[in-house]
């Protein structure tokens, strides 16, 4: 870092962090601009760059370097420095990485398109009163969430 001051691990993952937080926000602002305030002639190009936002969130929260700065925090003197709450959301934020590492990049990608493509859909479903305009993408959309839960369900029954 800067003039050679060594930073903690806990001010690594703090700025890995705020890498997420800024794709995390515009993939925010891109969702609300689908779903409330878009033009329905750019549903379909807001739905192609919140999928490649969510992607690479989901990238940013799902690689080796953030699971490593986590590790790193979690089992060094300086996690015993933070308060009771930030050491419970560290702990999560690690074990939320560990079951989301095991989904696929790609599969998670096609899996947000696939939701917000849904409420798309219905949203136009309902302003026509047609539910056979929605069934195929609900269909659709239970047999992804089935199969993105069965990556960390550990053979439960969905």
């Amino acid at each position: 870092s800067d003039l050679g001051v060594k930073m903690t691990k806990y001010e690594n993952l703090k700025d890995y962090l705020k890498e997420v937080e800024k794709v995390t926000y515009l993939n925010n602002l891109v969702y609300w601009e689908l779903h409330v305030s878009g033009a329905k002639e750019s549903k379909d190009y807001l739905l192609d760059v919140l999928t490649d936002l969510s992607g690479k969130a989901f990238t940013l929260t799902t690689s080796e370097e953030y699971g490593t700065l986590l590790y790193d925090l979690i089992n060094d003197n300086e996690f015993n420095s933070l308060t009771e709450e930030e050491q419970k959301y560290y702990q999560l934020l690690y074990e939320r990485y560990e079951n989301f590492k095991k989904v696929p990049v790609d599969f998670y990608k096609e899996y947000t398109r696939c939701n917000n493509k849904s409420i798309t859909m219905w949203e136009e479903a309902k302003e026509k009163n047609s539910y056979e305009l929605f069934k195929p993408y609900l269909s659709q959309n239970i047999d992804m969430a089935k199969k993105y839960f069965s990556y960390f369900a550990n053979d439960k029954d969905l």
